[in-house]
């Protein structure tokens, strides 16, 4: 049974009763992100997610700490571009304590300075963990390159001068304006009436500013092209192409694409690049939509002198893909796409995640029913048509990372086998 609720003060709780399991999910969601933040103080929705947990009016970073693990509790927090979320998993019996501590750290943390000096170097070992990683740095360059000069392309994490600069009074100005009433979701999923999940909202999150924050400036592809030499054992290449945003028609067809493509090891490209052609060990290909905007992006590692074949490789099955779908390998990735969507509905706290998501993001739950009679809906022409569309829509974004030369293909070269 699935419940939404919107209280006077403009906080939304969804909450679905899972009555065969002992468990209960509880996610707080907050429609601010990395996508919210100024050039100035991109990476502060980050630094303030790691502070909520530093300290609260009752409770030092010890306590908070020792109280979630006395209940047995996991809780954890992330940012993404649009929003930023805390959650916790409980025994059904330790539901009042979880809300409660939740509540704390999300309504009435203090950013003490001592632990803001703390922390601000763990998220510099943090950023210097991704900048030792070239397949997770690249990523950060590859979507920079596709959404140039905006709050999109900005690294989640911020960059090494705003880290170091952040104070204390930022935090608080950064909350008191972002985290308001009309922009939180709170998601139970488990062993919990809808009566109780309304009565422990009311009883515990109670000091939330009221109101409604600034929506984000609307995210636009820009694509570009990337290269950075490198001494690396392996090239880490990604190329990718505006797809479409959570709303589209098309969106079912985009997903279903980057599952053919990319989405396993009998999927188009793991077979062409890597089985067929031993150019890498494991490629991937992805959409990944927000409200604005998507991408179709693929991901590979190769060796140096092999990144010219390996970009003509994966054009070349694009474009097959324009003309020479086959049924069955359609009929392939909608069942692994549906089996995805089906598997994830056996866990509490995925059905809690995704039923915030659809409430933040989209202001409706889309039942799941619904979901899976679009992706059964999907045929060869459509996504034919929309593989076509993808490759013609605009320049694509190519990212390059470790030892490259003059006979590295450019920009320019890439478009060009495009359109041939």
């Amino acid at each position: 049974m699935l419940d939404i609720t919107t209280l006077k003060n403009g906080v939304r709780v969804v909450n679905e009763y899972m009555p065969d399991i002992e468990s209960v999910s509880v996610n707080v969601w907050v429609k601010t992100g990395s996508g919210n933040e100024t050039k100035k103080i991109n990476g502060i929705s980050h630094f303030l997610e790691h502070m909520a947990f530093k300290g609260t009016k009752t409770r030092n970073t010890q306590k908070i700490a020792e109280e979630f693990d006395d209940i047995g509790g996991r809780v954890n927090a992330f940012t993404s571009v649009a929003t930023t979320v805390f959650y916790t998993k409980v025994l059904k019996e330790n539901i009042d304590k979880a809300v409660e501590l939740l509540s704390d750290i999300f309504q009435n943390s203090i950013f003490p300075e001592d632990e803001i000096e703390k922390e601000r170097n763990v998220i510099l070992q943090e950023l210097a963990m991704t900048k030792d990683d070239p397949s997770d740095i690249i990523g950060d360059y590859f979507v920079n390159t596709s959404y140039q000069n905006q709050p999109y392309g900005r690294p989640i994490i911020g960059t090494e001068k705003n880290i170091k600069t952040f104070t204390r009074d930022d935090l608080i100005n950064y909350q008191k304006d972002q985290y308001k009433t009309n922009d939180v979701v709170i998601s139970f999923a488990g062993k919990i009436s809808n009566r109780d999940a309304l009565r422990l909202v009311n009883k515990y999150f109670t000091s939330l500013n009221v109101g409604k924050n600034k929506e984000s400036k609307i995210a636009k592809y820009t694509g570009g092209y990337f290269s950075k030499n490198k001494k690396l054992e392996q090239t880490q290449l990604m190329i990718g192409f505006e797809s479409c945003n959570y709303f589209d028609e098309h969106f079912y067809e985009a997903c279903t694409l980057g599952v053919l493509m990319g989405g396993g090891m009998s999927s188009r490209l793991f077979q062409q690049i890597r089985e067929k052609m031993g150019l890498c060990y494991s490629i991937y290909a992805t959409n990944s939509s927000s409200k604005d905007t998507g991408m179709l992006d693929i991901s590979c590692a190769v060796a140096p002198n092999k990144i010219n074949d390996t970009i003509i490789a994966i054009i070349d099955e694009l474009k097959r893909a324009t003309s020479k779908i086959t049924d069955e390998e359609c009929q392939r990735a909608k069942i692994k796409l549906k089996s995805n969507i089906l598997m994830g509905k056996e866990s509490n706290s995925n059905r809690a995640q995704n039923n915030a998501i659809d409430i933040i993001l989209r202001d409706k739950i889309i039942p799941v029913e619904e979901v899976i009679e679009k992706v059964d809906s999907v045929d060869i022409k459509k996504l034919e048509k929309y593989m076509e569309c993808v490759l013609n829509k605009s320049k694509p974004t190519t990212a390059i990372l470790g030892k490259i030369d003059d006979k590295t293909l450019t920009e320019e070269k890439i478009s060009g086998l495009i359109v041939k």
